[in-house]
């Protein structure tokens, strides 16, 4: 299953066997009585509870109350070194939940029992570790294999406990997944967000500790709740795919990869965790870029990335990173720009031959003519007459094998004389083609002419190409270099992993080709060996190791798609059609650049629809009449210069930027919005609800014209004028007025969303105008808005509280 026996946990008295398991599972069965049946897992106790026969909600207050009850309770276990922790731990831990799990038949007791085995073995062995894991634990609370010495002079983690011990809560979210399958997913997110509660309501008690002993105790409390919260979220994230991978996946069920963050440790973010594995495990031959677009997205918010290194490190570790030129390492990952796939490589077209050639076979060109007796989107027949240097076209068909590639790996090049096409690739191709049913193989090399009108309408054709390719099959030359013979669980693994990180995976085109022709997608191995995407999936969804499958879960383009009208039920959502929403895909494109000027506007819009936006201002338009999330426009994407659309990204790609309060630059990704407040577009721009707080703006005397006009706006918080001066200087230049803006959580209308990329600071848009309603001396019906300019994003120091935000509704032109 795993590689080896080190990396998965295995059945013991700290961990689980058959026996903890029956027990837990007899424990958690409900008898029915005649009252109907309970929900299969129900988190009380911290929100609500029955009193005297009737529902109770706790108060917000009441609730922090409880929460920190709750963790002082644990706090007393591990203070006492007369107590047994783990055994007086889980009972008091357990009681965050009520768990009834339906009777089972004869028979299916051991069925249920086995299973849940095979899933907890595939955990890892060891959580990932807190940060600053404090010397001088009590040897108490070692598990005893090890020496008083070792104990005293190593800070040994995984032998703590706390850490070792698996939780009733990890055990019943286990039960739950085997007996309920793909519907546990929507009742185990209660419960994770509470333990997510718990975790930051126990950091926050510890960084109010007076005493080293007290700091040790809730180090020992926070290292038990984050390796629970852990191993749930891994078997909630596998359960998650395992939904997409029999439903297809839909962007419009995207709040489910939501969960609640939370702050393991004082002063330590999920972020900073992720970087930390960044700096310190990340292979040198994996590139930073690629590595940043996996941890930067919101299902790998606090992910264990260890297996994933070592599998990719035992695979090519020795090699050196090709990101940067004659230099050992990768780069950094924190900009597109500083990695030399996309900006500074030397790119020689048609310099890759197939691996049987020696490297001198002929170029072959297109023929026009032939070219241009087919009608719409064109394909190579599999011709290979020695005699003729000409590639032979026919119509793209249901028949067609399509290929989706990497130019700086050497097959770009055009089809025209003086580029052409490398023999010995023709040959590969007609010889895939012919191995998976097809007779003919379209690929951008040898079927888009530089002629620009035949350009045109060969990307106007692209997404009909990949959807009704009979395969699809992807050529990265990490993936070439895989010996995919022998199909073991560990080959799989080692290429869904290649995969993630590979040059073919961070680029915009083959995103949308892969996402359109996902349905029968294959990874071309060594050998010209081409696997089916869709087998080792599933086969690494049963068997492979939990902290490998979640990560399938950042590429959508992978899974298969979902079909309506398959599943007995009609749907208007794009996804049914196989499409993105605007914000999906938008985020999906903010870190994956095009190598065009304007391609990213093209595939921008192939990914929500087949007709083709060629420039941003036409793409915006043409969305007049729908909504668009509010929380997607906070990024760093440019924005178009046009009255009514100055909102509007001008691209998906977010841009580096620099924050008046900071002497770093940074990149504030869009994300797709789905916990925010929706607005309209329209051709006056866009109107939608938020959190808004207006401010006088730097132009002279704009409290004395704000008081001759009567425009109210807020009074300002002494605390705030360090972050709203740095504001003014920066972005209000001319303005009259400033406001700031924030998206309002679309569930929990009075809070805001949080912002779920790599920041610390809490982000916030600025807007000004010199224009208010009040300069027409009426009060505006309460319909009317005032319009506020875009000016751009601030991420305001949290050593600075937040000015009072108001809902209203803006207009943003």
């Amino acid at each position: 299953m795993n590689s080896t026996n080190e990396d998965q946990l295995l059945p013991g008295p700290w961990t689980f066997t058959p026996e903890t398991l029956r027990t837990q599972l007899l424990s958690d069965t409900f008898e029915p009585d005649g009252n109907g049946t309970p929900p299969v897992l129900l988190c009380d106790r911290l929100e609500f509870a029955y009193e005297n026969g009737s529902h109770r909600n706790f108060t917000p207050e009441e609730q922090v109350q409880n929460r920190q009850n709750l963790c002082r309770s644990l706090f007393d276990v591990l203070s006492d070194p007369k107590s047994q922790f783990c055994e007086q731990l889980d009972p008091l831990f357990s009681r965050i939940a009520h768990c009834n799990l339906p009777p089972q038949d004869r028979g299916m007791e051991g069925v249920v029992i086995a299973d849940t085995c095979k899933l907890l073995k595939r955990l890892p062995a060891r959580p990932l570790p807190l940060p600053n894991v404090p010397r001088g634990i009590s040897g108490i609370h070692y598990n005893g294999t090890m020496s008083r010495a070792d104990r005293e002079s190593c800070l040994v983690w995984s032998e703590l406990s706390v850490v070792s011990h698996l939780s009733v809560n990890v055990i019943r979210t286990a039960l739950l997944v085997i007996i309920e399958g793909n519907k546990a997913v929507h009742v185990l997110v209660k419960l994770l967000d509470t333990v997510a509660d718990l975790l930051s309501t126990a950091t926050q008690l510890c960084a109010s500790s007076d005493t080293e002993s007290e700091r040790h105790t809730w180090f020992l409390v926070r290292a038990y709740l984050w390796t629970s919260w852990q191993r749930c979220t891994m078997i909630y994230f596998h359960t998650l795919l395992g939904s997409h991978l029999f439903m297809g996946f839909n962007d419009a069920n995207e709040q489910a990869l939501l969960l609640k963050g939370t702050s393991p440790s004082p002063d330590y973010t999920l972020q900073d965790i992720s970087r930390h594995q960044l700096a310190t495990l990340k292979p040198q031959s994996m590139c930073g870029w690629a590595f940043e677009l996996l941890r930067s997205n919101p299902v790998c918010l606090a992910s264990d990335f260890r297996g994933m290194f070592s599998r990719y490190a035992n695979a090519f570790g020795d090699g050196t990173g090709r990101c940067i030129s004659n230099q050992a390492s990768s780069c950094k990952g924190d900009d597109s720009a500083h990695c030399q796939r996309f900006k500074g490589m030397k790119i020689e077209n048609q310099s890759a031959h197939d691996e049987s050639c020696q490297g001198h076979c002929d170029r072959l060109i297109w023929d026009e003519k032939s070219y241009r007796r087919c009608s719409g989107a064109r394909a190579v027949t599999l011709d290979d007459n020695v005699d003729d240097r000409h590639l032979v076209y026919c119509q793209a068909s249901a028949k067609t094998l399509s290929v989706s590639h990497v130019w700086s790996h050497g097959q770009g090049g055009r089809p025209e004389e003086g580029y052409g096409f490398n023999r010995c690739l023709h040959r590969r191709y007609i010889s895939i083609a012919r191995s998976l049913n097809c007779d003919s193989y379209w690929m951008d090399t040898p079927c888009i002419p530089e002629n620009h009108q035949l350009r045109r309408e060969a990307i106007m054709n692209i997404n009909r190409v990949f959807e009704n390719s009979r395969a699809t099959v992807i050529c990265d030359r990490d993936l070439m270099n895989i010996n995919a013979t022998d199909l073991t669980i560990a080959v799989r693994e080692l290429i869904l992993v290649t995969i993630l990180v590979c040059d073919w995976n961070i680029r915009a085109w083959t995103f949308l080709e892969a996402f359109r022709g996902r349905a029968k997608t294959f990874a071309l191995c060594k050998r010209n060996t081409p696997v089916s995407l869709r087998d080792i999936i599933d086969a690494v969804h049963r068997e492979g190791s939990l902290d490998i499958t979640p990560l399938l879960l950042t590429v959508p383009h992978l899974l298969p798609s979902f079909h309506a009208k398959e599943k007995g039920f009609t749907t208007g959502f794009p996804y049914s059609r196989g499409f993105l929403i605007p914000e999906t895909a938008g985020s999906i494109l903010s870190h994956r650049p095009a190598s065009r000027s304007g391609d990213d506007i093209v595939i921008w819009s192939l990914l929500l629809q087949d007709e083709v936006c060629h420039d941003a201002e036409s793409f915006w338009r043409s969305r007049q009449g729908s909504v668009l999330a509010t929380s997607f426009l906070m990024s760093s994407a440019p924005r178009l210069r046009k009255p009514g659309l100055r909102w509007a990204p001008s691209s998906p790609m977010a841009k580096e930027m620099r924050f008046p309060t900071s002497k770093t630059s940074t990149r504030i990704l869009a994300f797709d919005g789905s916990d925010s407040d929706r607005g309209s577009i329209s051709s006056e721009g866009f109107t939608a609800p938020w959190w808004f707080f207006d401010f006088v703006g730097p132009y002279p005397g704009s409290a004395k014209l704000s008081k001759f006009l009567n425009v109210e706006v807020n009074l300002e918080d002494t605390a705030c004028r360090r972050n709203l001066s740095a504001i003014r200087r920066t972005y209000l230049k001319g303005c009259i007025w400033g406001a700031l803006l924030r998206p309002i959580h679309a569930s929990t209308s009075r809070q805001s969303t949080t912002y779920r990329g790599d920041s610390s600071k809490t982000i916030v848009a600025v807007c000004g105008t010199n224009l208010r309603v009040q300069f027409y001396m009426v009060r505006a019906p309460e319909d009317q808005m005032e319009r506020w300019h875009w000016k751009g994003l601030y991420q305001w120091d949290m050593s600075e509280p937040l000015p009072k935000f108001i809902r209203a509704h803006v207009l943003l032109d």
